[in-house]
């Protein structure tokens, strides 16, 4: 787990899908599914959009960069995917964090 945990933090769901990082760590994508349920309490997708939506929002807090540069690198494929993310996780949108 803690090896699918580093993969996440490093972006492999930014450019994989679970089954790869599942194949990754030795799991069955089901299996590292379970686990992460079990031990993290989310399953490994929402662990990464947690990442970057945090990501996002720290950028919003600390820095004057655009949506757009905010969204690219906090590793959304555009501004819209990145409101729905960054809403459905702190219940706001980014204009209001």
């Amino acid at each position: 787990m803690a090896g699918a945990l580093d993969l996440i933090t490093y972006g492999f769901l930014d450019r994989f899908d679970e089954d790869a990082l599942a194949a990754r760590v030795g799991y069955s994508t089901r299996q590292l599914r379970r686990l992460f349920e079990r031990h993290v309490g989310a399953t490994p997708a929402f662990v990464a959009r947690s990442r970057r939506a945090h990501f996002a929002r720290r950028l919003f807090d600390e820095t004057d960069f655009t949506m757009p540069v905010i969204a690219r690198a906090a590793g959304f494929g555009s501004v819209r995917q990145m409101t729905r993310v960054v809403e459905s996780i702190f219940g706001f949108s980014p204009r209001e964090l």
